[in-house]
């Protein structure tokens, strides 16, 4: 069983920023079939509901086939989230590599926040409903919930850091705070929609909106601040997100 830690999350999203139609490995066509079978359960049926026979059925492959490539129903899941993922977030990287505004740089964290996750109707169930990501991370071992928990407030302890006037604990607080905010985007975008919000005009008037209360609290000195690199925050090489 590969264990999971950043550079595998780094380097499975790499791999899934590949479009199928671009994979010339025949093994890797078949595991991204097994995914995608998996991702249309998994969203039909919720987590629990869904069975390994199922995927196999549904992927057209033995049942044996989906454990050569997974090794569990919870480590396939989390395949699936990666590969979901995948594609935004590497276009997000894209548009945001040039910009060395620390404060642009947390604008445009809370605008991808909310404007990929109506791109990403999985991970936007499983995050939102009937707490089966916690159960998926159950499975997965407590190593790993907190790898993926640490993990990502260390990132984004490290962005607010630039714009911070206030002590360590308070900045902590702060990133927990904005941390658990950004776990809630799925049940933000299903507001908005109900409210009829244009999705562009969502994710730009909630990012100003944030932005503008992170700066306030964090006793920002606008003029003070310097420049930054994005990619630094990333664990991505800048050369690796050429098409």
């Amino acid at each position: 069983m590969a264990s999971w830690t950043v550079q595998r999350f780094t380097d499975l999203t790499m791999r899934y920023a590949v479009p199928v139609d671009r994979l010339t490995d025949k093994k890797e066509r078949k595991a991204r079939r097994i995914m995608e079978a998996a991702t249309a359960l998994f969203l039909k049926h919720g987590y629990r509901k869904t069975s390994i026979d199922e995927v196999a059925r549904d992927a057209g492959v033995g049942k044996g086939t989906v454990y050569l490539y997974f090794d569990t129903k919870a480590d396939l899941l989390i395949h699936c989230i990666l590969a979901e993922k995948a594609g935004p977030g590497m276009r997000m990287l894209r548009e945001m590599q040039s910009i060395t505004s620390p404060i642009e740089m947390v604008r445009g964290l809370f605008r991808a926040a909310i404007d990929t996750m109506y791109e990403l109707p999985l991970t936007a169930r499983i995050a939102s409903g009937d707490h089966e990501l916690q159960i998926v991370l159950d499975d997965l071992g407590k190593e790993v919930k907190e790898l993926i928990h640490t993990t990502r407030v260390d990132r984004i302890k490290a962005l607010l850091a630039p714009l911070s006037q206030i002590d360590d604990p308070s900045l902590t607080k702060v990133t927990l705070g904005i941390t658990a905010l950004l776990q809630s985007s799925p049940e933000i975008v299903t507001q908005g929609q109900l409210l009829g919000l244009d999705r562009t005009d969502h994710s730009n008037v909630t990012a100003d909106i944030l932005t503008a209360g992170v700066l306030a609290v964090l006793g920002t000195d606008i003029e003070a601040i310097g420049t930054v690199d994005f990619m630094g925050f990333t664990g991505i090489r800048r050369e690796d997100l050429d098409d």
